[in-house]
């Protein structure tokens, strides 16, 4: 959801729903009330949607794909810098759920308030893509289990204040929000810059111990000279 004011009548449909799921609710709006908002009459909602539910369903997918390509727009960036990546990300997420607190609950969760399976695949989708794009690897070992525990909690820490919050006060304010995800964004692009400056300096290591093994295997000092007395261990 956005700023935009679309000309089609397809695409005023969407966004007058998404506008009045904002001030009224999913189960408040009308298809009355939206077709007015729209522009259009009954029918055209009937015949582009047939149903008010397969509308809501429509808009509120057609809102979070517009989200998705914004979040990969940032995530695939370049050049890369994980710090401006994960501010970009994190200021994007708060700010739209702070904008649209109502779209953004009924987006992540369906009428009986589960979360949607799409969304839910998504999001967990974008969190195995920044834990890639930090790490460079895309693997299931335990290293990566523990970068998308990581990324989990950064992207829960985002997405918790818009749904709940009168549960944190003190993110009312929007410079307070900003310091917010700025922060969020500053622990994890540390995190993963010290955990890569680990992983090479390991690899190093390991690199010197193997030059190690292979220079205790050599001779290189020449032949072996024989004892000159073969009966004491000394001469």
């Amino acid at each position: 959801m956005n700023d935009y004011q679309p000309k089609a009548p397809r695409e005023r449909i969407l966004a007058a729903t998404l506008d009045l799921v904002e001030k009224q609710g999913p189960r408040r709006a009308t298809t009355r009330s939206i077709a007015a908002a729209a522009g259009v009459n009954v029918a055209a909602i009937n015949y582009y949607y047939r149903s008010k539910e397969a509308l809501l369903e429509a808009a509120l997918a057609s809102s979070w794909e517009h989200a998705l390509a914004h979040l990969r727009e940032f995530l695939y960036r370049e050049p890369w810098s994980p710090r401006a990546v994960l501010t970009d990300i994190a200021l994007f997420l708060m700010e739209g759920g702070y904008r649209y607190p109502a779209v953004s609950r009924a987006t992540i969760f369906g009428g009986n308030g589960e979360p949607r399976p799409v969304v839910a695949a998504s999001f967990a989708a974008l969190a195995r893509d920044i834990a890639t794009r930090l790490t460079g690897r895309n693997d299931e070992d335990a290293e990566a289990a523990a970068v998308l525990l990581r990324v989990g909690a950064f992207l829960s820490a985002l997405i918790f204040p818009s749904l709940a919050s009168a549960c944190v006060p003190w993110l009312d304010e929007e410079e307070a929000r900003r310091e917010y995800a700025t922060a969020l964004s500053e622990e994890l692009a540390g995190w993963a810059e010290r955990r890569a400056g680990a992983d090479a300096s390991l690899t190093l290591a390991c690199c010197l111990f193997e030059l190690l093994q292979r220079w205790e295997g050599r001779n290189w000092c020449g032949p072996k000279q024989q004892p000159s007395n073969p009966g004491s261990r000394f001469m």
